[in-house]
């Protein structure tokens, strides 16, 4: 844990927190003697903003530690780097200048995708990996009551294998009217998937992306919009969504390609501690 008046501050902390165990993992940097003591301390590419080009013309100008970089003047930062320099100085010497945000930023956009262990040359099958893309996004979209306009799906092959022919492609739609009806997206998404499906090609990766997001209760239909119809969709859309978290039986739509055989290769996959019962280590 690492407490400070400012974000880059309180970054410096929680990495002191983690590295120094005499911390007992908590660094309070509220005194600005301690400040000072540990950024002293500290290297200047430990510094959150200051990447790996900045730190090395830093270095070239005699500024090696965290200390010296808050001691920069703002001409001589800006020639350096830019003005998130500055700021990252203003930090270090205790004025805001990244504010906390209590409210998570709206999404732009939401992407789900995947490389698949085997190449697939199938149309049915890879069309069954698009319709399970455009649940899950659709799902996640639901689950932060949002509702899309743009839909996108692309196909490609290997960028590493040469010696299969090469094929990437993508196809966008804009929807009448934005929706997180997973019937509806799943109809796009197949439309689209079909006019740029290619025979011939070893396919490693798909994907489903989703865009112009409103707020499901900010909706605006056109004039002669069957509103019962809406209604009874946000219904069976909120049940197939009860029923998927709190059931140990699934809902499938038509299309799906529910079984994991597809997915990438993840031999090395670090295990779940944290979330997972059977990843916890066992001590005998």
């Amino acid at each position: 844990m690492g407490i400070a008046p400012t974000k880059t501050l309180a970054k410096l902390a929680n990495h002191a927190a983690k590295t120094y165990k005499a911390t007992g993992g908590v660094v309070d940097l509220s005194c600005p003697e301690r400040q000072q003591k540990l950024m002293n301390l500290l290297p200047v590419d430990e510094v959150w903003g200051v990447g790996r080009k900045t730190a090395e013309k830093l270095l070239q100008q005699g500024i090696k530690t965290v200390l010296q970089l808050s001691r920069c003047d703002t001409t001589r930062a800006r020639r350096i780097g830019s003005i998130n320099l500055v700021k990252t100085i203003d930090e270090l010497n205790g004025t805001i200048r990244y504010a906390i945000e209590e409210e998570p930023e709206t999404r732009k956009q939401l992407m789900c995708s995947r490389s698949f262990a085997e190449k697939m040359t199938d149309h049915d099958q890879l069309r069954q990996t698009i319709c399970e893309f455009a649940a899950r996004a659709t799902e996640r979209l639901r689950s932060e009551h949002l509702a899309c306009r743009i839909v996108q799906v692309f196909i490609r092959t290997s960028q590493f294998n040469s010696s299969d022919p090469s094929y990437s492609n993508s196809a966008t739609a804009k929807l009448s009217t934005p929706t997180s009806d997973t019937r509806t997206i799943l109809k796009t998404c197949t439309d689209l998937f079909d006019s740029i499906w290619k025979d011939g090609y070893r396919y490693a990766k798909s994907g489903v992306m989703l865009g112009d997001f409103c707020e499901q209760t900010n909706i605006q239909h056109d004039l002669f919009a069957d509103h019962s119809a809406l209604a009874d969709s946000d219904r069976l859309m909120t049940t197939i969504d009860r029923i998927n978290q709190n059931s140990r039986s699934k809902i499938w739509f038509a299309g799906q390609r529910p079984a994991e055989d597809w997915f990438m290769k993840r031999a090395n996959l670090s295990p779940a501690y944290t979330t997972r019962w059977s990843d916890i280590p066992k001590v005998r």
